[in-house]
């Protein structure tokens, strides 16, 4: 069996999902009232959720290895040429599952009476939303966190991030909605306070829509800028075990090179700030 019908296959069986998807939400649109009201925030906070997944999907699906880019090395290549030879699938990976949901989405949005610029507003302002919650804390993790030795911690602190700060988001915009608080200037709050309510504001949607290219671009650039070269490793200062104290020492820079510990000490202060952020910004009702 020709290997280029597997490929068409594997291309043409999630299309036809997805085409399929789109034209069932089309023509059957729910009976109930309050899932007609309900369901352009469900769809909205799908599109968020959608954006964060898309990104962390990619991470995780990238090269640790170094395998592909050292089989990019042997070929005349430069150096961002091979990192974006390298990064590239997996960006084109999130950019994948970051557009699966749009048409069905739409039609779902359409199928419950909502007109057609309001539905693209609320689509796009949603998906901008959701890369700039999930841009902010990926690419300061990857920024802050680089090379080999901190794959273990990069990924679990942008998760972690992301989802706390996307529940973060979710109880500002619940307490709003309740008129228990006050609305936050939030993406991911004024998105689904507003769809809620009368629907997405143009001034809305373009905000997050500009704000989620410059995040799905820097997102993009961090995939496939090159890595920087590791500098060489000198002696910071002459170790001593004589005393208590220096054998203390010692032990603690030891335990803080297993990237376990790492991972979980840098977890442990995000969850702490986040929980301290909720504690002081949400309502106490």
């Amino acid at each position: 069996w020709p290997r280029w019908r597997l490929y068409v296959l594997i291309v043409c069986t999630p299309l036809t999902s997805i085409a399929l998807l789109t034209f069932v939400l089309a023509t059957n649109p729910p009976s109930d009232p309050l899932q007609t009201m309900l369901m352009p925030v469900m769809i909205s906070l799908l599109l968020v959720v959608t954006a964060g997944i898309s990104v962390l999907v990619a991470e995780s699906t990238r090269d640790r290895s170094g395998s592909s880019v050292r089989g990019l090395s042997t070929l005349p290549l430069k150096r961002w040429q091979i990192a974006f030879l390298s990064g590239a699938p997996s960006a084109l990976l999130a950019l994948a599952v970051l557009a699966a949901p749009l048409a069905p989405a739409f039609a779902a949005l359409r199928s419950v009476g909502m007109g057609l610029n309001d539905a693209v507003f609320t689509v796009s302002a949603s998906t901008g939303a959701g890369l700039l919650t999930i841009g902010i804390p990926f690419v300061i993790a990857a920024q802050a966190m680089r090379g080999a030795r901190w794959d273990a911690v990069r990924f679990p602190v942008a998760l972690i991030t992301w989802g706390g700060l996307l529940a973060w988001q979710i109880g500002t915009a619940v307490a709003a909605a309740m008129q228990t608080g006050h609305l936050f200037p939030l993406p991911v709050s004024a998105v689904l306070t507003e769809t809620l309510m009368d629907g997405v504001s143009p001034s809305t949607a373009a905000w997050n829509n500009v704000c989620g290219l410059i995040a799905l671009l820097c997102i993009s650039v961090t995939f496939v800028a090159p890595s920087s070269q590791a500098s060489p490793r000198f002696v910071r200062r002459e170790w001593r075990g004589r005393s208590l104290l220096a054998r203390v020492r010692g032990e603690l820079v030891y335990a803080l090179r297993d990237a376990n510990v790492r991972a979980n000490a840098i977890i442990s202060v995000v969850v702490s700030t986040l929980v301290v952020v909720a504690t002081l910004t949400l309502p106490r009702e």
